[in-house]
């Protein structure tokens, strides 16, 4: 018999109508750094991916967001799709809706992918431009940082604001980290749904006081799950291969966020328009 996990949300509702899905209590972005191999093949890489993720899903994960700005359309779609259908077989699992699905930047190709959300980063489409190519169905998310105003995000149905601690995934980010008082102070300065991104593991969100985090919808990450270090997250790395120890960091991830953020996915419908 498989043993049972505590989940990170189910979701409610799929993204359609004017409802729109945004994440659960805890989202994470792929690593970012899924490379085309010498012969011209991004398969390996996707495969890679593929199985980390569905590690990460067995341990509780519901929610995803699709980053590999170095893949080109076509192999960023599959392994889009690849993880839309892993997420829709937590249907299967007792939950009556499929997990959430983000893509980042990729505003072309999320509906094709299933996608929930578009995200989008720094050199993105303005959320404004963004919703008259993506429509009014899909939830759209936007990166914050400190010092921004409601002018830089307005309009976006959830924020990833960053970085509260030292990314584990990337050095020499030159942002001053705001720590979990910093995260929470900006959550509560808009109405905005904003989950804390950067640095952020299972013993982070342990040690946080109770209560402290009340402000934040939840949080974001890339290296606290799926490993750290120079050669942590690429598609042939030992470190997407450790699929035990994936699902074991996405469990306690997700016991550690059950501490501090309300379980359900949010459904927003024309709030932040």
């Amino acid at each position: 018999m498989t043993e049972a996990h505590p989940v990170a949300g189910e979701p409610q509702g799929a993204a359609t109508g004017d409802a729109r899905r945004v994440p659960p209590c805890l989202v994470v972005l792929s690593p970012g750094t899924l490379q085309r191999a010498r012969g011209g093949s991004s398969e390996a890489a996707i495969a890679a991916l593929e199985r980390a993720a569905a590690a990460a899903i067995s341990g509780g994960v519901r929610a995803l967001i699709v980053r590999e700005p170095s893949l080109e359309d076509g192999a960023f779609l599959e392994l889009a799709l690849r993880l839309r259908a892993r997420l829709d077989d937590v249907r299967g699992e007792g939950l009556s809706e499929r997990g959430w699905l983000g893509v980042h930047d990729r505003l072309h190709l999320a509906g094709t992918a299933g996608a929930d959300a578009v995200h989008l980063g720094g050199t993105s489409l303005a959320v404004g431009p963004a919703r008259s190519v993506v429509g009014s169905s899909l939830a759209i998310g936007a990166s914050s940082h400190l010092g921004d105003t409601g002018d830089t995000f307005a309009g976006a149905d959830y924020l990833l604001h960053a970085p509260v601690f030292e990314p584990t995934s990337k050095s020499g980010h030159g942002r001053v980290t705001l720590g979990w008082s910093g995260a929470a102070d900006f959550a509560a300065s808009t109405d905005v749904p904003v989950l804390a991104l950067g640095g952020v593991t299972a013993e982070h969100l342990t040690e946080a006081e109770p209560g402290s985090l009340a402000a934040l919808h939840g949080v974001a990450l890339i290296g606290g799950l799926w490993g750290t270090g120079p050669e942590s997250i690429d598609g042939t790395s030992r470190s997407l291969a450790d699929l035990g120890g994936i699902s074991r960091r996405a469990t306690d991830l997700v016991a550690a966020c059950a501490r501090h953020f309300s379980v359900p996915v949010a459904e927003v419908g024309e709030a932040h328009d």
